[in-house]
């Protein structure tokens, strides 16, 4: 449970005047496309990711064979998959890097290590027929993914993605002018930059003349989503990172160019603790919806790497997460998986006090918002300060709000309803059950 005290007062409201009550938080979003969602490359578990409502989705185009044009099989395959998508009402950020083209042997410390110039050419000259044969159903590029990582030694097993900044550079520039002569006019951005250090993405600029972009991608992993979760984030998370949106400030603020999330997620199998990132992510991102247009939740699947998905490796959901992130975007319009039986020693019933200076607080608005699609609720307090909901969902966690309204464009995410008083939140709050068969959450306002 996380209760975050930011006070932000409006104007106080005149004797008699109404207030109404607080809506449903992130439809903004929605309208927007901020939700996006990491999938697997061959399309598979597409009807999983068109329930969860992604907006968009995010696809690494493989094909290890050499030739300018695509192997038959990776065409066939990266044509359906695009075709899948498009007929499901989601949008497709192709990833085109090492995996794209066969026999990348990269980068290590003291160099490349193999024939990077003649490798980069034919790379490029395969990115330029991809442009022109499918450049019409592309709705973003992206090239490369993760360069700023530590340079591994060469014939490395492990995952070594990293290109010295000056290289990636001019792999930018190149990349990006073979998409535009092949034909597509999609925007086309960076590589998704994991690193943190904007120096990075300058210094490629710089070698060659110019960001050749039109977004620049971060995966900001590791960090909190706003100061409310410090000094204790959990599993993780470092608050000595700073937070999302101060990342997304920093690299705004180099570039002058959309940030675009590809990839944030939490390596955890704690689902409640990932389901709370999740939400406290989204609302940060909401909160720069002026400068981040996308973020691309990592990742729908654990059979892409686990214990990051939303669903386990067989496709089935994930307790908590897959909730969660379906009732951020409000759901793809068809049934959801069955949910599992409320807990044992839950209740649908939630009762409690509002008070501030040790008095009961008459008529603040209370809302519930579950985990579920369309479960919000909404109650007043009567002349004791006492709200009740008795028709939630006992098998859900619900985030319950005391005299706040979700506003995305302030920090912390919420604003008072009634300026008069302050607002209080807390998350991720589970119906435990009480003797009298009810869950009790008081609230005490600073005034």
């Amino acid at each position: 449970m996380r209760t975050l005290l930011l006070l932000l007062p409006l104007a106080g409201c005149l004797v008699g005047e109404e207030i109404d009550p607080p809506s449903a938080p992130h439809i903004a979003a929605r309208t927007a496309g901020l939700f996006g969602l990491n999938v697997q490359a061959d399309g598979a578990r597409a009807d999983v990711v068109s329930d969860l409502g992604a907006e968009w989705v995010r696809v690494e185009l493989v094909d290890d064979s050499m030739n300018a044009d695509l192997a038959p099989s990776a065409a066939a395959r990266f044509e359906s998959v695009l075709d899948d998508y498009h007929a499901r009402g989601m949008q497709v950020l192709v990833i085109y890097d090492y995996s794209s083209f066969g026999g990348n042997a990269g980068f290590g410390p003291s160099g490349a290590c193999g024939d990077w110039e003649g490798w980069r050419v034919r790379w490029t000259e395969r990115l330029q027929r991809v442009s022109q044969g499918y450049g019409a159903r592309v709705d973003a590029w992206q090239i490369w993914n993760e360069p700023d990582q530590p340079l591994l030694p060469c014939g490395s097993e492990d995952y070594n993605p990293g290109i010295p900044s000056g290289d990636y550079g001019v792999l930018l520039r190149d990349a990006y002018n073979a998409i535009r002569g092949g034909g597509s006019t999609a925007p086309i951005i960076t590589a998704g930059l994991d690193s943190g250090q904007v120096s990075y993405v300058r210094e490629a600029s710089d070698a060659a003349g110019g960001l050749y972009a039109d977004g620049v991608a971060i995966h900001p992993y590791g960090v909190p989503p706003d100061a409310s979760w410090c000094p204790d984030p959990g599993e993780d998370l470092n608050c000595a990172w700073g937070t999302l949106g101060g990342k997304v400030d920093e690299y705004y603020a180099a570039t002058g160019l959309p940030i675009w999330i590809s990839e944030f997620g939490v390596r955890s199998a704690d689902t409640r603790h990932v389901a709370a990132y999740l939400s406290a992510a989204y609302t940060a991102f909401e909160s720069r919806a002026s400068i981040v247009p996308h973020a691309f939740f990592f990742c729908e699947s654990d059979a892409m790497v686990p214990p990051f998905g939303l669903t386990f490796a067989d496709g089935s959901p994930k307790p908590d997460v897959y909730a969660m992130y379906r009732a951020l975007t409000g759901g793809g319009g068809g049934e959801p998986p069955p949910p599992p039986p409320p807990p044992p020693g839950t209740t649908s019933q939630l009762h409690g006090t509002v008070e501030s200076g040790g008095a009961g607080v008459e008529g603040l608005w209370v809302s519930a918002w579950g985990h579920g699609e369309g479960d919000f609720h909404v109650v007043k307090t009567d002349a004791l300060g006492i709200y009740a909901f008795t028709d939630l969902n006992p098998g859900s966690q619900y985030n319950v709000v005391v005299n706040g309204q979700f506003e995305p464009s302030v920090p912390g995410g919420y604003v008072a309803l009634d300026g008069d008083h302050a607002f209080d939140v807390r998350n991720n709050v589970v119906l435990e059950s009480g003797p009298d068969g009810w869950h009790g959450e008081n609230f005490q306002l600073s005034y």
